[in-house]
């Protein structure tokens, strides 16, 4: 498939553009990761940030609270259907 054909079917499949899937799914990622003690750094690197301080903006832009922090959460209902979204998705 070429890239302009997935960049066409991608939001029919998945409902909802490749950037926001890819943003939910490193939600996703950044919690597990966390909850099995990877360093914030080590999760930026596997995750594809250029830096931890980009990673960790990201993370409190998004679920206002530190990467360390979101270990010991509970998952809130919005988060959870993310995993439900992205398993449909594929």
């Amino acid at each position: 498939m070429s890239r302009r054909s997935f960049i066409r079917h991608f939001p029919a499949e998945a409902g909802m553009g490749f950037a926001e899937w890819r943003r939910r799914l490193r939600l996703l990622l950044t919690r597990q990761l966390m909850a099995e003690g990877v360093s914030v750094t080590e999760a930026a690197i596997a995750l594809g940030y250029g830096s931890a301080s980009a990673f960790i903006a990201m993370v409190r832009r998004e679920l206002r609270v530190t990467p360390r922090r979101i270990a010991g959460l509970r998952v809130p209902a919005q988060t959870a259907g993310m995993a439900v979204a992205l398993s449909a998705s594929r």
